[in-house]
């Protein structure tokens, strides 16, 4: 019984406003490989995964350009902040679920598998189509001492 029903109920369907359109555009897209009609689709499942895990990234840096664009905060810092924790955090909840369930290998695994899954795909990606967009990428490095100051 929840000491505050309108609060709990105002929250629940917050929460349902916000994850709905990513819950929705996900079952949608990326197929269930655990049902017996989709098991052969192993590739098309990964394949979606990383474009979605790539697409998200990528709004995550426009995210970043925009927050150094209007406040100044150098991209370093957020990319050390602010994208770090956005791509690690996620990997760290399913890395403790795993691990309280008796999984440890699979926890660490979880652990050391994304992170280059991160770096070499995910990061990889949207540079990638940037490049092929626009050229040459060029990171600047200018002011990676005010973040390792930090």
């Amino acid at each position: 019984e929840a000491r505050f029903p309108l609060l709990a109920r105002a929250l629940g369907w917050s929460w349902f406003a916000l994850s709905a359109p990513t819950t929705f555009a996900l079952y949608w897209t990326i197929p269930d490989i655990k049902e017996e009609a989709y098991r052969n689709r192993y590739v098309t499942a990964f394949v979606m995964s990383m474009f979605w895990l790539s697409s998200t990234a990528f709004v995550v840096c426009l995210g970043s350009d925009s927050i150094n664009f209007y406040w100044g905060i150098p991209q370093s810092f957020l990319g050390l902040t602010l994208a770090a924790a956005g791509t690690s955090w996620p990997n760290m909840l399913a890395s403790m679920i795993t691990a309280k369930c008796g999984r440890g290998p699979i926890a660490v695994s979880n652990a050391l598998g994304s992170n280059v899954q991160n770096v070499f795909l995910v990061l990889a990606g949207p540079i990638w189509v940037s490049v092929l967009l626009n050229g040459d990428y060029v990171m600047g490095g200018s002011d990676i001492w005010t973040s390792v100051a930090w």
